[in-house]
C-alpha cells in the first residue's frame, strides 16, 4: 500500500483550518468572559493606583474584544476565585465516591503505615 506525501497546498489548507479553529475558540473564550462579567458585575479586578479607584468587571463589559487573551484569562480567573470565596459550598469538581475495594485498600495502607508489630 502506497501513501502519498502531503503537498504544500495540503499543508496550507490544514493550517488555514487550524487558524479558523483558533479564531472560533478565541471567540468562545471571549464570549464566556463577557457572560461572566455581566453575571458578576461587582467583582473587583484591580485598582487604578493614581486615583485609588477599584476596577470592576462591569467596566470590562463590551471591551474584552480589544484585550489580549492572557488578560481575558486573568479576568476570568479573578471572577472564578471570587465566586469560590463567596460560595465555598458550591461544587466545581466532581468527586466520585470510592468503591468498597478502594476504601479497604486505603484502610490496609494506613494500617501498614502504622507499622504495628504482629502479635502471636
Amino acid at each position: 500500500m502506497a501513501t502519498q506525501r502531503k503537498t504544500s497546498n495540503d499543508y496550507a489548507k490544514e493550517l488555514h483550518k487550524l487558524e479558523l479553529d483558533k479564531m472560533a475558540l478565541e471567540k468562545r473564550i471571549r464570549t464566556r468572559a463577557e457572560e461572566m462579567c455581566k453575571a458578576n458585575p461587582d467583582v473587583v479586578i484591580g485598582k487604578i493606583e493614581v486615583l485609588n479607584t477599584p476596577v470592576y468587571t462591569k467596566d470590562y463589559v463590551g471591551r474584552l474584544d480589544n484585550i489580549d487573551l492572557d488578560s481575558v484569562f486573568g479576568v476570568m480567573k479573578i471572577i472564578e476565585e471570587d465566586l469560590k470565596a463567596k460560595h465555598p459550598h458550591k461544587q466545581t469538581t466532581i468527586e466520585f465516591p470510592k468503591t468498597q475495594h478502594e476504601k479497604l485498600m486505603n484502610i490496609a495502607k494506613s494500617i501498614q503505615a502504622l507499622n504495628i508489630p504482629k502479635t502471636e
